[in-house]
């Protein structure tokens, strides 16, 4: 139709002197046509284009004749036109050809970010499965008895298992093979949960998925990475009639990162039972109730990691992130001085600290620390409980993530010589309690969602004891608990366990903005270069290593700098949840507590680091294929404010969404390359059986 008016426009211009208004409103609904065929031209192309890409069939009939050489003919006839409406009729074929252009620009620049969607869609999945496989694999280079699926059977027997010690309030069903600093997390929640007369009941347990997704061979202990989709019905009960508190609601999907260690060296047994089943992974007893650390039948370190792998930590998907190998300032040089000194075991410890301090705060006691805190702590912290007994503290405390900062050997420090220091930041929310006229504490609307910097403390030349590494709730001199009494000695062995001449006690928990915790956070930057190097591991394999509850909570801080959040902010917020696993409730949590001031969180340490975090914003956003306006005003709003203007914002999402577009494209093209490998292997096996038969 569109060609056909325009004929007749092109019979002659008498016709148009004559009657110029039709021949007008015949040339504009000509122009409508020809944007509407050019659109359509362009949007089917690209949409083919996509479906070949992502492994659908092309085919060159079906509408097009020949082949496809007829609609190239089209196109270059609606082209011809338009020149020549353009030479003849300049006040219409100009803008003519200017909208077309523009609509044909559009539609392309629409094609092009769905089809790059859809690519970096698909490259998620094939990127997921080449980490289950490269973590298989790292693991079977140093166990070739290792076996994935028996491995992922005895995880999920193991989750179980403490779901069920959870309900039941009971720890000692799980001691065997769960690390001191989840033991305690357990003891202390259960003592609340008592105090506050309820307990935590867990129906319907359905394990949706466990899979493999990194393993860190290390020099001491490998690291088994585990992803836990599981949903369940989680409700509380009263402890005095057993029922529900607040109704039963509905079952509900989470998702949480089990880190298992292991030994370097340690082998697989096919088919012995270990320490998930209850029993020494070295000789084969059964581990009897309250048996300590070791075994009674052949002396092993249980819990050590000698012969199979522990639960050392539990890790939240909101503050997960895909570890890239990288060197913690400190560590190189504090394991040239004790080789035997590990991270695992600093952070074990660090988070034994940490509930140690909340059982003090609810307790308004010393007690719970004195065993594991320096007395210059707990005299200074005195105070502190003095006035938590007055106002309040925070209970129900969840811990999303422990990580060592960087490590200050007493040798390479400028400023002590007599301890060797460590910074762990624990990052956890709680809600306040508040004490009634009756003297009992009561749950508060109040929310926190915090991170708390911990300064642990060891003298000079201290080693370390690898057996104890995920003991860190035992004297390292006999073995025993070092729970209980008044006194900072082993109760069993008279040891002195807080002067840190046998392992790392608590010297400090500053806050953040505390110029003695910023000394000292300068001071492991200045030590090394190491986080440099980090970025660019990360900018390399395509990665951002921002945990998703900092960039969330970092967000909305921004956000709210003006103190109000539209529904265009509000959107793009829920979004970044989805994105990083975020429960909306955690978001609503976290909303109440910034209005409260009582958000806090990390910052970029500069511009550069800054950058980095607003990269992570650009790949929250693509992760649904495609950046809206409104997201792009709202990224250049935030980068206003840490002093990047549109150009660089629009920079970086262009840069960034071309990055993750080429790395997808590579990953899926080595996925293609490992099934036609794997297919080949499984081709040369059938063919050796069936020499083999014949």
């Amino acid at each position: 139709m569109a060609v056909k008016l325009l004929r007749i426009g092109y019979a002659g211009e008498s016709r148009v002197n004559s009657d110029k208004r039709i021949y007008l409103k015949a040339i504009l609904l000509a122009s409508c046509f020809l944007l509407g065929v050019i659109a359509l031209c362009c949007l089917t192309q690209s949409e083919a284009f996509a479906r070949a890409g992502g492994g659908g069939g092309y085919s060159s009939g079906g509408g097009y004749s020949g082949g496809g050489s007829s609609h190239d003919g089209g196109d270059l006839y609606i082209i011809y036109l338009l020149i020549r409406l353009i030479f003849r009729y300049p006040y219409i074929g100009i803008p003519a050809t200017v909208v077309a252009g523009y609509v044909y620009y559009l539609t392309h620049i629409k094609a092009r970010d769905s089809y790059r969607g859809h690519v970096i869609e698909r490259a998620r999945g094939a990127l997921d499965a080449n980490r289950v496989e490269e973590a298989s694999y790292a693991i079977r280079e140093k166990d070739t008895n290792f076996d994935e699926a028996a491995f992922l059977k005895r995880i999920r027997t193991a989750f179980t298992k403490v779901q069920q010690a959870w309900c039941k309030q009971d720890a000692d069903k799980v001691r065997a093979f769960i690390s001191d600093s989840i033991h305690e997390r357990f003891l202390l929640q259960f003592a609340e949960q008592k105090d506050l007369g309820y307990r935590d009941q867990m129906e319907e347990i359905n394990i949706q998925n466990a899979m493999l997704v990194q393993a860190l061979p290390g020099k001491i202990f490998d690291v088994a990475n585990v992803r836990v989709v599981a949903s369940a019905l989680d409700y509380r009960v009263s402890l005095q009639d057993g029922k529900p508190l607040n109704g039963k609601g509905k079952a509900r999907e989470f998702v949480e990162y089990w880190s298992f260690i292991r030994r370097s060296g340690a082998q697989t047994t096919p088919g012995k039972p270990g320490l998930i089943e209850g029993h020494c992974p070295n000789c084969g007893a059964v581990i009897e109730k309250e048996q300590g650390s070791k075994c009674r039948y052949c002396g092993a370190i249980l819990r050590g990691g000698d012969y199979d792998w522990v639960l050392s930590e539990i890790t939240q998907a909101c503050e997960w992130v895909f570890v890239i190998p990288k060197q913690i300032p400190g560590v190189e040089e504090m394991s040239d001085l004790d080789p035997g000194f590990t991270a695992q075991h600093l952070e074990d410890r660090a988070s034994v600290m940490f509930w140690r301090r909340a059982m003090a705060d609810r307790q308004g006691s010393l007690e719970p620390l004195r065993k594991i805190a320096a007395p210059g702590f707990c005299e200074n912290y005195a105070e502190t409980l003095r006035l938590r007994t007055r106002d309040g503290y925070y209970g129900e405390c969840i811990v999303g993530s422990v990580d060592t900062i960087g490590v200050l050997p007493a040798a390479c420090s400028r400023t002590c010589a007599e301890f060797d220091r460590a910074l762990v930041e624990v990052r956890w929310n709680g809600t306040r309690f508040a004490y009634g006229e009756d003297g009992k504490p009561r749950r508060t609307r109040q929310k926190a969602v915090s991170r708390s910097l911990f300064v642990l403390g060891r003298k000079a030349g201290v080693k370390s004891d690898i057996t104890q590494s995920v003991s860190s709730a035992h004297c390292p001199k006999c073995g025993a608990p070092e729970s209980g009494g008044d006194t900072h000695t082993c109760q069993y062995c008279g040891a002195v366990l807080n002067d840190g001449g046998n392992d790392w006690v608590l010297l400090l928990a500053p806050a953040w903005a505390d110029p003695a915790a910023q000394d000292l956070l300068k001071e492991v930057r200045i030590m090394t270069q190491s986080v440099v190097v980090q970025d660019a591991v990360a900018e390399q394999h395509g990665e951002v290593t921002v945990g998703g509850a900092g960039l969330l909570a970092w967000m909305i801080k921004l956000i709210l700098a003006d103190g109000v959040i539209d529904d265009r902010e509000r959107a793009l917020l829920e979004q970044t949840a989805k994105a990083r696993k975020i429960p909306l409730q955690m978001l609503e949590t976290m909303l109440e507590a910034a209005r409260e001031n009582k958000l806090e969180i990390p910052q970029p340490r500069d511009k550069s680091e800054a950058k980095q975090w607003l990269t992570a914003m650009v790949d929250v956003s693509l992760s649904d294929g495609a950046i809206s306006q409104e997201e792009k005003k709202l990224m250049a709003d935030v980068g206003k404010k840490l002093g990047f203007s549109d150009y660089d914002i629009n920079l970086l999402i262009k840069k960034r969404n071309l990055e993750v577009y080429n790395n997808a494209k590579i990953e899926l093209k080595q996925a293609k390359i490992r099934a036609r490998s794997k297919r080949f292997e499984q081709d040369e096996l059938k063919a050796r059986k069936k020499r083999f038969d014949s």
